[in-house]
C-alpha cells in the first residue's frame, strides 16, 4: 500500500514453541488466515467472472457502419437538439473512416455534431453488415 509492500505476516512453525497456549493460538491465528485467503480468492473470482460476463469481444472494420450510443443528460445529440428522459440512445448508423487503436475508431459524423468524432468501442455499438445498407443522405 502507497508503493510499499505489505507486511509480512511470518509463518508458523510446528512445535515452534513449548507453551501449548501459545501453540494453540497460533495454529488458530494460521487457519483464520488460511480461511481468510480462501474466501478473498473465492471472491475474486466471482467478481471476475461476473465482470467477464458482461464483456463482449467487438470488433469493427474500416468501412463498417456502427450506430452510436450517447448517455442522456451526459452527451449532446450528434445531430442537434437537447436530451430529454424518452429520446433514443442509439443515433443512426455512421461509417467508422479509421481505426485509431485497440477500442477507439474515428467516425464519420455530419457536421452539425456537437461531440468529438474519436468514439471508444463501447459507445460505437451494433454494427450494420455494410452490404444491407446504403445511407440516405
Amino acid at each position: 500500500m502507497f508503493g510499499r509492500p505489505p507486511p509480512s505476516i511470518p509463518q508458523l512453525l510446528l512445535n515452534d514453541t513449548s507453551n501449548a497456549t501459545v501453540q494453540f493460538e497460533l495454529s488458530n491465528r494460521e487457519e483464520i488466515l488460511r480461511k481468510h485467503h480462501t474466501n478473498l480468492h473465492k471472491a475474486e473470482l466471482a467478481m471476475k467472472r461476473w465482470a467477464d460476463s458482461n464483456h463482449r469481444d467487438l470488433q469493427f472494420a474500416v468501412d463498417d457502419w456502427v450506430y452510436v450510443l450517447l448517455h442522456p443528460r451526459r452527451q449532446i445529440s450528434p445531430t442537434g437538439g437537447r436530451f430529454s428522459k424518452l429520446y433514443k440512445r442509439y443515433f443512426s448508423p455512421f461509417k467508422i473512416t479509421q481505426k485509431i487503436k485497440e477500442v477507439a475508431y474515428k467516425l464519420d459524423l455530419p457536421p452539425a455534431a456537437k461531440i468529438h468524432n474519436v468514439l471508444p468501442l463501447k459507445t460505437s455499438s451494433r454494427t450494420v453488415p455494410s452490404s444491407t445498407f446504403s445511407p440516405t443522405s
